[in-house]
């Protein structure tokens, strides 16, 4: 069973209380398209994997995957933006969460600061946490975080295990825990998430998020080139 990353108005909320800013910046005509803009995803299969788009009116961004198979699988009320792949037979997904429009004249989306990301990201990955253990009645145990950069993009990375009792048709092994990758994208929070079977090796796990991460590639331009 897949986590729904589902955004709610709570977390607005909430995040714009925790994000501390000291000045308003000057809200330039880059700033603005950035603040405003509003990202579809596809994915275009390729010889060696797959690509992860996400176009916009003015910026995009990508990430690779690679193996052998890869398809689209889209559970019942997938979100526009939540896409769920099987790569090679393990689902993997990758969602966007917008920031909160009450923040966006505050920062500077097109340079942030490292620290500026981590009190988004904190607040982003409470509220997720609040939201499965209060509103789903998850039982979360082993919570782990740790930053990371990944080809100098700072990333959280948090991974809990949870009794999901029966799971899906489409899982074959029970799972125990989920490992998420959240990281800025323009004016979204991107997560990587990939669950975490009885019997997997967490680190090989985190090793085949790491792979996709270390593609990501963002672009001042419409659609990602061509490459």
């Amino acid at each position: 069973m897949w986590v729904n990353q589902s955004l709610k108005m709570k977390y607005l909320k909430i995040l714009c209380l925790l994000i501390a800013m000291t000045h308003f910046a000057a809200i330039t005509t880059a700033q603005e398209s950035i603040n405003t803009e509003v990202f579809k995803s596809s994915f275009k299969p390729t010889a060696t994997g797959g690509d992860i788009c996400y176009n916009g009116k003015k910026h995009s961004f990508r990430l690779r995957a690679g193996g052998k198979k890869i398809t689209l699988a889209a559970p019942k009320g997938q979100q526009d933006n939540q896409m769920y792949l099987q790569i090679d037979g393990v689902p993997f997904q990758a969602s966007l969460v917008p920031l909160p429009q009450q923040m966006l004249g505050s920062v500077r989306l097109e340079n942030l600061t490292y620290q500026q990301q981590r009190e988004i990201l904190e607040g982003y990955v409470k509220y997720e946490i609040d939201y499965l253990e209060n509103e789903l009645k998850m039982k979360l145990s082993n919570m782990r975080k740790e930053w990371v950069y990944i080809n100098n993009r700072l990333y959280y990375i948090w991974r809990f295990e949870a009794n999901y009792g029966s799971v899906s048709s489409q899982v074959v092994k029970p799972v125990v825990a989920q490992v998420y990758y959240s990281t800025v994208c323009f004016n979204q929070v991107l997560d990587l998430n990939r669950p975490v079977f009885k019997g997997d090796d967490v680190n090989k796990v985190k090793g085949q998020i790491d792979k996709i991460a270390t593609t990501l590639r963002l672009y001042s331009t419409a659609k990602p080139p061509q490459i």
